[in-house]
């Protein structure tokens, strides 16, 4: 990867994000208004593993953790995942153009502090999504 690519890459990641805290901001997790329903629940009548999460991020941008918690009970980690990804693109960025590090180390420490966050953040998310699957093979029922 060249060093263009690579700050390409990181602006479309933090534009994302970016993109992701600012819906959290329009939509109230009160209201429960955000346009963007859980496919899962749609389709199966049943609530998926991140179900919940749409509301704990507006309520985390609104400073209401314990609120995120009821929501969604990974909201917060999954929060500072994204959050802690931001801080990534933008660390990564300026230690690109302002210091002399090569890009090899940049990208090598980036891949591994992000696979090592997602793992940790979305275990739990990840196993139960499993679970679900397991249980629809096994009963035929997602309940």
């Amino acid at each position: 990867m060249d060093k263009k690519s690579y700050l390409v890459m990181n602006l479309i990641f933090a534009g994302i994000i970016l993109a992701i805290f600012i819906y959290s901001g329009i939509y109230s997790p009160d209201k429960n208004n955000h346009p963007i329903k859980c496919i899962h629940e749609e389709l199966l009548g049943a609530k998926c593993p991140t179900c919940g999460m749409s509301r704990g991020f507006s309520a985390i941008v609104r400073g209401h953790i314990n609120d995120a918690l009821v929501y969604q009970q990974n909201s917060v980690s999954v929060f500072l995942f994204f959050l802690l990804q931001m801080v990534f693109r933008l660390t990564s960025t300026w230690l690109l153009l302002k210091t002399k590090i090569q890009l090899k180390i940049i990208t090598n420490t980036d891949i591994t502090l992000s696979l090592l966050l997602f793992l940790l953040t979305f275990k739990n998310l990840i196993f139960q999504t499993f679970y679900i699957f397991y249980k629809m093979l096994l009963t035929g029922n997602v309940a």
